[in-house]
């Protein structure tokens, strides 16, 4: 006698696929956070870089040609 089976596999490969792309959205969701939680560091480090960079230059530039 064949057994009835509760679900068909394609209702069982919708189901799984549901769960990951659940599970991947989740995920994604964390990575989000963290990199929004980051963003204002690295914007403010890239920022006083540069900031610090173009005052060495403008002083290099300066003390060369003897503007100050």
């Amino acid at each position: 006698m064949k057994e009835q089976l509760m679900y068909t596999q394609e209702q069982l490969d919708i189901e799984l696929l549901k769960n990951n792309q659940g599970h991947i959205f989740k995920i994604l969701e964390r990575l989000e956070q963290k990199v929004d939680s980051h963003f204002h560091w690295t914007v403010g480090l890239m920022f006083g870089l540069y900031t610090m960079g173009l005052s060495g230059l403008i002083g290099a530039l300066g003390h060369a040609y003897g503007w100050f």
